[in-house]
């Protein structure tokens, strides 16, 4: 599969296992501990794929979601969020046009799971997933 995924999130130990998970399943990753450092990486590097940890605990991340959207050449970066139970994953579709939440929490293969699933090529049938919210 493979891709390059950049990893947003404060925590540096949850972005080292985040990241070691993906790389074991032939991600490139990248990363950053807030959403305007995230914004220079993906501008530089141009990831596949962008993993928010809950924006309102991300320092920028609102920021950078909406710089994606903005972008002409970004507006379709596929992102997830991992976010609490009960967030509210509609601000994030209203801000952005390919959404994915997965709550915290979540096992790591659940983890791989969404982000090969957003990384597949879409085809004609496929259905849409952007506002899928998925608990474990």
């Amino acid at each position: 599969m493979g891709g390059t995924v950049l990893i947003v999130d404060p925590n540096d130990e949850l972005r080292r296992r985040l990241g070691d998970l993906l790389e074991m399943h032939g991600f490139l990753v990248l990363e950053a501990a807030d959403g305007i450092t995230a914004w220079s990486v993906a501008c530089n590097h141009k990831p596949d794929l962008i993993t928010v940890r809950d924006p309102a605990e991300v320092y920028g991340a609102r920021a950078l979601l909406d710089s994606i959207r903005a972008n002409v050449a970004m507006e379709d970066l596929p992102v997830l969020i991992l976010e609490r139970a009960g967030g509210h994953p509609e601000e994030w579709q209203e801000r952005n046009a390919v959404v994915q939440q997965l709550e915290l929490g979540a096992g790591p293969d659940e983890y791989v799971r969404v982000v090969e699933g957003l990384l597949a090529p879409v085809g004609p049938d496929d259905p849409d997933t952007s506002s899928t919210k998925l608990t474990m």
